[in-house]
């Protein structure tokens, strides 16, 4: 029987699609008789490189896919692009305060501080850091993701986190503790 490893960047709301196919049987269907693997891996750069690592072992019964942003190839030789899962950009900023961004942009007068992730998730961490340079705002990274929710918890009213965690934002806008002040699918 062959296994098939897919590497996800991340455990996130935006790979469902994936989990249905594996629920589904789909796998099955493009492959008679496979076993599937969906294994969490630490980033963009993890999911790359344990495929790689999958790739090109010995066994000649195993094959990984990863599931990450696609920049992160550069990371291994012999890599390929194979297609997208995500037409438009799953993040969107997250603050305490209802402000429409999308009118005003990302100011410094409305926030003080963003939250992003490390550059083990690369698209998080691209959007942040450009948002941060160009607003000269205060960054602060975070390498967990649900951790960046921490910091609409503290005092301050004027942070603002990108998140891909749809989850999570449900969960507080419904609550009424967060609003979704922009959507970067719409840049």
């Amino acid at each position: 029987m062959e296994t098939l490893n897919i590497y996800l960047a991340a455990d996130a709301v935006m790979y469902l699609p994936i989990y249905v196919a594996k629920e589904k049987g789909l796998f099955d269907t493009l492959i008679p008789e496979i076993e599937v693997n969906l294994c969490i891996a630490d980033g963009d750069y993890d999911a790359v490189k344990k495929m790689d690592c999958d790739n090109c072992s010995t066994s000649e019964n195993i094959f990984a896919l990863a599931v990450a942003d696609p920049n992160a190839i550069r990371s291994v030789d012999n890599a390929r692009i194979i297609g997208a899962l995500i037409g438009n950009l799953s993040f969107w900023g997250v603050s305490k305060r209802n402000i429409d961004c999308h009118k005003v942009g990302i100011k410094k007068k409305d926030f003080k501080k963003i939250v992003y992730y490390d550059e083990n998730l690369i698209t998080g961490y691209s959007i942040g850091r450009r948002i941060s340079e160009e607003e000269h705002l205060q960054g602060v990274t975070t390498d967990v993701l649900g951790q960046e929710f921490n910091y609409l918890q503290d005092n301050e009213n004027y942070n603002i986190i990108i998140t891909p965690d749809l989850l999570n934002i449900a969960r507080l806008c419904v609550k009424g503790d967060a609003f979704v002040n922009y959507h970067f699918a719409k840049e």
